[in-house]
């Protein structure tokens, strides 16, 4: 994450010969991602090469929004976006996904993915608040939202790959029908 690739690429190495993070719980996401980040996957990041839609939301709906989501995260509300940690990013793309502005919602996982690859369930935010990060669920389902099949499949590829969904997490059956409507429109082509 310092941008030191050798060196990380070098600490890669060494975690998959010695087995150690492929057998850990924390460390088999984190492996995964930085495999990913590293060397390129399947989907090497495709999920984040598309064409972009426009917003919904007006400007200033927007920084409301991103006002609101900044002081809940206990940020100062003028923080540059290129600033903000992965959880004010990931909130935000929540907030907006909720209120159906998928190509800004997109853009903001997409950034908290940069910031924080490896999902995790309970991941701790700010102060004592815990949120089930799921950022590749989040992006496939805004590519889903705006019709864009291939990056909807590459995003759920990676996060089947991590276990990124728990099995007794409520998203799994959406993430099985977010698989299938991709691929059945994937088929169509």
């Amino acid at each position: 994450m310092t941008g030191d690739l050798e060196a990380a690429k070098n600490e890669l190495a060494l975690a998959e010969t010695s087995g150690v993070a492929a057998r850990s719980e924390v460390g088999r996401p984190l492996l995964v991602a930085y495999q990913f980040l590293l060397r390129g996957g399947p989907a090497e990041k495709n999920y984040a090469t598309y064409t972009a839609k426009p917003p919904l939301l007006s400007d200033q709906e927007f920084n409301m929004l991103r006002r609101d989501v900044l002081t809940r995260c206990d940020l100062p509300a003028n923080m540059k976006s290129s600033d903000a940690p992965w959880y004010a990013n990931y909130e935000l793309g929540v907030e907006l996904e909720r209120k159906g502005d998928y190509p800004r919602a997109l853009t903001h996982f997409i950034d908290a993915v940069a910031r924080r690859p490896n999902p995790q369930r309970h991941a701790r935010m700010y102060g004592m608040w815990l949120v089930d990060y799921y950022p590749y669920f989040h992006i496939a389902r805004s590519h889903i939202q705006l019709k864009n099949w291939e990056c909807a499949k590459n995003a759920l590829d990676i996060s089947q790959k991590l276990g990124e969904i728990p099995s007794d997490a409520p998203e799994m059956s959406e993430l099985l029908s977010l698989r299938r409507e991709t691929e059945r429109r994937l088929a169509e082509k």
